[in-house]
């Protein structure tokens, strides 16, 4: 996902708005920075594995029951393993 970054107008110069580029992050340049509306993703947009993570985190944490956390672990074990090296 992109990074959108406000910038007070004539702060950047070509090379830094290539090098923010290449970072993936969109520079946005205004005359008053602190006049900028933030949006952010609402439901029905893209949602992150990070955004799915965090509400997975949050559910199983308020659960009184302790099968679906020891699933859940057993899951995220699963999936990092392969990644822990030896």
């Amino acid at each position: 996902m992109k990074q959108v970054v406000v910038f007070p107008r004539g702060q950047l110069d070509p090379k830094d708005r290539k090098s923010l580029a290449e970072a993936d992050i969109i520079a946005v340049e205004a005359d008053d920075p602190s006049k900028i509306v933030t949006m952010l993703p609402v439901a029905g947009s893209s949602v992150s594995g990070d955004d799915i993570f965090r509400a997975a985190m949050q559910a199983i944490g308020r659960t009184q029951h302790s099968e679906p956390r020891q699933l859940f672990a057993s899951a995220i074990c699963a999936a990092v393993k392969p990644a822990i090296p030896k």
